[in-house]
């Protein structure tokens, strides 16, 4: 045991070596539990004011031990009653610190007075206990996680509620089925009940108010098993295991909200925009193709606009005064007023079926448009002039290009590549008409590449996957089996349709298996590269904050991962509940509002927006000491 403010060895303890203590406190019991314990240790647990541990070991075959040291006592401690181990029972302390509780039978819970040496109360249990229990802040409930071995053949799972007192059942919940062989924790104001499962998802349940319906159980994916569940002083969740600590945000929490927008669409939003003026935000719900302007407060429509019905990559983009709202992709661009709701003229027209990637606006107004044709023909345009730009030379099919958002300069990449040899991504400087730099991509065979300048023009991010991408960067990773089985069976299909390029990388990821991805945060100033990331999981869409300070990637499955550019650090990783069947693969676009301060994620199958706040998420992170 160690004391962790000096860094210092406070006591070891060991095994004891006289028999065990019954239930009913006699220890005359000759067979000596302890002449079986092994050292295998299957939990710890503190007393809430640190004066005593508790421990389950192995024990004989089919049995654990309760272990339980004192401050004052001898180093070997005590060795409770053996439980059968059938499941798991962890072991909690009572808020005061005065009681010990678990599973000591199949239909049986006990709770141990640690001062007198005693079983305080034995709680005989309609069910068969699966081994988690837990105290309600004030001592005064125990919740058993229990089973129904009756039932046949679904396995029902139950959480009873159990005053102490009054050995009596005051409340029972349906959990579906769960396992579940961690302690059962309570949120501080004991309105609110956590437990984990053996399959890697957490059951939530708030408990009944009275005069208050019963609200339904949550069910929330953690990963692989967890280790540990928690609750902060604050009320919000953390779950721990081999893939990290995840904090859990709930509909009462401030740090995260929802905002429904007041639309026919039955499906999620898949396009989505923010005006810099925070007033109005602008989505179009999938499969479109009405283009809505919804009031960023209260989701209310404001206008209504009917646009073409497109699969492939479509951005909505307000001028800088927000009095303008643009929409790009194959059909050109089409702008609408505001205010009025008028359509505007169409700066660019469309022609030879070319999809416009981006639109920049240099500070003195003048605006430059991106295009490329089904043949590779790209085209930077000076709107006001209506003349190219740059049309870089020779045109090759797959390749694309963006310009920057403040029309200084363009990124022309391989955005389908399905030979070997190095691409390089070309930065052209269009004010004095020359090449910037170029800017390495993977020497590998068939993969996809997805770029994504951020709104500040300060960073350029590149992210790679598919075939084998992943042996080319300097991370030891899995083979993801062969490009062939993997991507250009795939690739061929998308390139039959009238345009392979109105599908762009993010639609094509979606194809495909997940499979490894890498990506470059490059520096659009100096070209050198600014740090590297990585994830297991197919990409779905890139987005940087207006003021360049946050990146957040979207994967396939609803997982969004938020990094730091400015620091080069990875900060956290939001999940959103589980979809229904058939929705996780619904295209989606995040969005940051203007101020850079909130990060708007796209429910799965409704038109709901889930606002992610990021200055309070960090207050609250910081109380577990992971805030940035």
């Amino acid at each position: 045991v160690w004391e962790l403010k000096e860094k210092k060895l406070l006591r070891t303890l060991t095994m004891p070596s006289g028999p065990a203590a019954t239930a009913d406190g006699d220890n005359t019991n000759q067979n000596s539990v302890t002449q079986t314990l092994s050292s295998r240790f299957l939990q710890l647990a503190f007393s809430p004011d640190g004066r005593c541990l508790a421990g389950v070991l192995t024990g004989q075959p089919g049995e654990f031990v309760i272990m339980l040291w004192k401050e004052d006592d001898a180093p070997e401690g005590q060795a409770l009653a053996p439980v059968p181990s059938v499941m798991l029972a962890p072991v909690v302390f009572s808020p005061d610190s005065h009681f010990l509780a678990f599973a000591s039978g199949e239909k049986k819970a006990m709770v141990w007075n640690i001062a007198e040496n005693r079983a305080e109360h034995e709680i005989e249990l309609p069910l068969a206990a699966d081994g988690a229990v837990g105290f309600d802040p004030r001592g005064e409930f125990l919740a058993v996680h229990c089973l129904d071995r009756e039932a046949r053949p679904t396995l029902l799972s139950h959480l009873l509620v159990w005053n102490i007192a009054g050995n009596r059942e005051t409340a029972r919940f349906d959990t579906g089925g769960m396992i579940s062989t961690m302690p059962i924790r309570f949120s501080p104001d004991g309105r609110r009940i956590a437990l984990s499962g053996s399959d890697g998802t957490l059951a939530v349940l708030d408990l009944p108010v009275s005069g208050q319906k019963e609200t339904p159980l949550l069910r929330v994916d953690h990963g692989m098993l967890p280790q540990m569940i928690a609750w902060s002083a604050s009320g919000h969740l953390l779950s721990g295991g081999l893939d990290g600590l995840k904090q859990w945000e709930f509909a009462s929490s401030e740090a995260v909200s929802s905002l429904r927008l007041e639309t026919d669409a039955a499906n999620g939003i898949n396009r989505l925009a923010f005006s810099p003026d925070g007033r109005s935000l602008a989505a179009e719900a999938w499969p479109g193709p009405d283009v809505g302007l919804f009031d960023r407060a209260t989701g209310k429509r404001i206008h209504s606009w009917n646009a073409s019905m497109e699969v492939g990559d479509v951005s909505l983009q307000f001028s800088p005064d927000s009095r303008q709202l643009a929409r790009f992709g194959q059909s050109g661009i089409r702008s609408w007023d505001v205010d009025t709701g008028k359509e505007s003229r169409r700066p660019v027209d469309q022609a030879g079926n070319s999809v416009i990637t981006s639109v920049g606006i240099r500070p003195d107004g003048s605006q430059f448009v991106a295009s490329v044709a089904p043949a590779g023909l790209i085209s930077i345009r000076d709107v006001g002039l209506n003349k190219a730009v740059w049309q870089p030379q020779p045109p090759k099919f797959g390749t694309t290009a963006l310009v920057s958002p403040d029309g200084r300069f363009s990124v022309r990449y391989q955005m389908f590549a399905m030979e070997g040899g190095e691409r390089p991504m070309l930065v052209w400087n269009l004010e004095q008409n020359q090449q910037r730099f170029e800017l390495p991509s993977p020497n590998a065979e068939s993969f996809l590449t997805m770029v994504e300048i951020s709104p500040d023009s300060r960073w350029i991010a590149a992210m790679h996957f598919g075939g084998d991408v992943a042996k080319t960067f300097p991370r030891s990773t899995p083979d993801r089996g062969r490009a062939e089985d993997t991507l250009t069976g795939n690739l061929d299909a998308v390139a039959l349709g009238p345009s392979m390029l109105t599908f762009g990388a993010g639609f094509a990821s979606m194809m495909q298996p997940d499979q490894e991805w890498f990506g470059d945060v490059w520096n659009a100033e100096t070209g050198k590269r600014h740090f590297q990331i990585h994830g297991p999981a197919n990409i779905g869409n890139v987005v940087f904050s207006p003021d360049g300070h946050y990146l957040a990637v979207g994967m396939r499955g609803g997982a969004v991962r938020i990094w730091n550019n400015n620091a080069a650090n990875e900060l956290f990783d939001w999940q959103q509940p589980l979809a229904p069947p058939g929705k996780q693969g619904v295209p989606c676009q995040l969005a940051f509002t203007a101020d850079s301060t909130t990060l708007a994620i796209p429910d799965h199958a409704s038109p709901t927006l889930h606002l992610l706040d990021l200055t309070h998420l960090n207050q609250q992170l910081a109380e577990v000491s992971l805030g940035w």
